[in-house]
């Protein structure tokens, strides 16, 4: 998810179910353990997913707690039209609503847990960034659950490219890792937690790492009185 224009669009959300696996070693595990820390919560009633994409990660946590209302958010109308698919010959629609847009376009909440995976490493570091936490942060409740997954810098790029030649051909590989260069704005572990705990984040834990991507827990700071 990038902006208004997603760079999920023009096609891409098609494939993105079937390549996204060999780009991230690990995909699969990591959306069972962020599933895993989303069911340690109680009472968890409202969930919002960010970068919904094609629905996977809704469907899955709609499956995981019954009782819960999930919102999701995209910028990419490719991917929503096929969440929206998926979300119906699920059985899904009363409980998964779909929001074409960026946080901001979604409800104000409050959100008992907010998953946010592999979303923010495509909003640009700075402001824009900034404005994505907070305003996660302002839909979450006090003291609620963020699960964060995003891409960090690392000197990882010579044994990526030689993951990626396990699946895919010379000349796809040299344009999966253009487009990690032109679409990602990754920054450094500690830039990224900083951004996290000033947008009013706490608790910072992370609980999984595959080469350049990571995973945190999260808790939003309760108010001072």
């Amino acid at each position: 998810m990038a902006g208004a224009t997603s760079i999920f669009d023009d096609g891409r959300a098609e494939r993105y179910d079937r390549i996204i696996s060999r780009i991230v070693i690990g995909y699969e595990a990591m959306h069972r353990l962020a599933r895993a820390a989303v069911l340690q919560e109680t009472d968890v009633r409202r969930i919002l997913v960010c970068g919904v994409g094609t629905a996977e990660e809704a469907i899955a946590l709609a499956h995981d707690l019954p009782e819960a209302q999930l919102v999701g958010f995209d910028t990419s109308s490719d991917m929503l039209a096929i969440a929206q698919e998926k979300v119906h010959a699920s059985g899904l629609s009363g409980r998964i609503d779909l929001v074409h847009g960026d946080v901001h376009a979604a409800p104000s909440g409050p959100f008992d847990v907010v998953t946010d995976l592999l979303v923010a490493h495509f909003v640009p570091s700075g402001i824009a960034r900034q404005g994505h936490f907070t305003g996660i942060a302002d839909r979450l409740k006090p003291s609620g659950l963020l699960v964060e997954a995003a891409l960090v810098a690392g000197p990882y790029e010579s044994l990526w490219r030689s993951v990626l030649a396990l699946g895919f051909d010379a000349e796809k590989v040299e344009d999966i890792v253009q487009g990690f260069h032109e679409d990602v704005d990754a920054v450094s572990v500690p830039a990224f937690e900083g951004g996290l705990a000033d947008c009013g984040f706490n608790n910072l834990m992370q609980i999984w790492q595959s080469l350049y991507v990571r995973m945190w827990t999260a808790r939003k700071s309760a108010p001072k009185y």
